[in-house]
């Protein structure tokens, strides 16, 4: 049964759901998100778990490649890339080891 997001016929039923359920009345934000989302059952493409959308799902290779695309040339402002740098001072890199091919001397990078 699909039910119009709006009417007579919805706030009706909101009521009645109100007075029967036990269960409407407590829970956390997203019980109630869930317990909306299986009482109404919309038509349109929702998730069915609050909270995690994606939760088993993935996307398609050509969505994928699409926002791969869109972010093709896009670069961070002066002062966002100033924030980044700032946010990571003192924060140690991967420790990598590189061993010169002449001498043989190897040297720890990033410690």
């Amino acid at each position: 049964m699909v039910i119009p997001l709006s009417g007579p016929l919805f706030f009706d039923l909101l009521k009645k759901k109100r007075a029967a359920s036990p269960s409407y009345g407590g829970g956390t934000l997203l019980t109630k998100e869930k317990y909306y989302f299986s009482l109404l059952n919309p038509e349109y493409n929702i998730s069915r778990e609050p909270g995690s959308p994606m939760l088993g799902r993935n996307h398609s290779k050509e969505t994928r490649e699409t926002l791969a695309a869109l972010r093709l040339g896009r670069a961070h402002s002066q002062e966002t890339r100033k924030k980044l740098s700032d946010g990571n001072i003192g924060q140690k890199g991967m420790p990598i080891k590189v061993t010169g091919i002449e001498t043989g001397k190897t040297m720890n990078m990033f410690q």
